[in-house]
């Protein structure tokens, strides 16, 4: 039984999980280095090898379908034409240079329980065969797990502010961007920020995004201390986790 059938609570509880090619890339991690890239290096990714997946040309893009693109005479501002398209982006360049930190979330429906006490669920993490074969292709073969969401997050948004620097972090949304979606259009308008949380749900649905942005533009990959957290972590190979799956005590009090 997974652990949201049990409780339905931990739908909205998280873990994460980071993948890496370098285990040295990850042991400085769990030093407390955070290495952020701009969104636009996600971009050319794409634009570059032609493939998605760490790649999306469609980042920091208001991506919409089937529209009809009006062109003017650029001196006299003269309507010349319409042409239709199957599917326009409009970048924002400044969210482009957005630091982002993006990690794996596990939830509830994730973790499948193997035994119980009076305290504790011990669970055990489980993924779906396409899942694991779509993540095999997108990401490295180390895998890096925070064991509590909470406690990371504080640590990381009380480091922020002392640098000055705000956070945002939540779930990335997933839509079908060949379609239109009012309330993906919605959120666009609502503020131009919110780009930065939806991907197309054809390509990338499988990773289970869950993204920290900082407040403040780069150009290149940066680190960003936010102090050691060896004490809110361990390692496994992604063999491991996709075979024996990663084992934790999930107390029973939801609080």
């Amino acid at each position: 039984m997974r652990l949201s059938e049990r409780n339905s609570l931990y739908k909205n509880r998280y873990w994460f999980l980071r993948f890496g090619d370098e285990k040295s890339h990850l042991e400085s991690l769990q030093n407390g280095n955070l290495r952020y890239s701009p969104l636009k290096r996600y971009a050319d990714i794409e634009k570059a090898t032609g493939k998605k997946g760490v790649g999306d040309r469609h980042e920091a893009s208001m991506v919409v379908s089937e529209v009809d693109v009006s062109i003017y005479h650029e001196a006299t501002g003269e309507f010349i034409t319409k042409i239709p398209a199957e599917e326009t982006a409009l970048n924002i360049n400044h969210i482009s240079q957005r630091p982002v930190f993006c990690l794996y979330a596990l939830n509830g429906d994730d973790l499948e329980i193997t035994g119980e006490d009076e305290r504790f669920y011990f669970v055990r993490t489980v993924f779906e065969e396409e899942d694991k074969k779509l993540l095999q292709k997108d990401f490295g073969e180390h895998v890096f797990m925070i064991l509590s969401t909470p406690v990371f997050l504080d640590r990381l948004v009380t480091k922020m502010h002392q640098k000055e620097i705000s956070v945002a972090h939540g779930l990335v949304r997933y839509d079908d961007y060949s379609k239109n979606s009012e309330e993906r259009w919605s959120s666009y308008k609502k503020d131009e920020r919110n780009v930065l949380f939806w991907k197309d749900a054809r390509y990338f649905k499988h990773q289970k995004e869950y993204r920290i942005v900082l407040n403040t533009l780069i150009t290149e990959p940066t680190c960003y201390d936010i102090g050691d957290i060896h004490d809110i972590t361990s390692y496994m190979t992604r063999e491991q986790l996709f075979t024996e799956g990663f084992h934790l005590a999930i107390e029973k009090d939801i609080s």
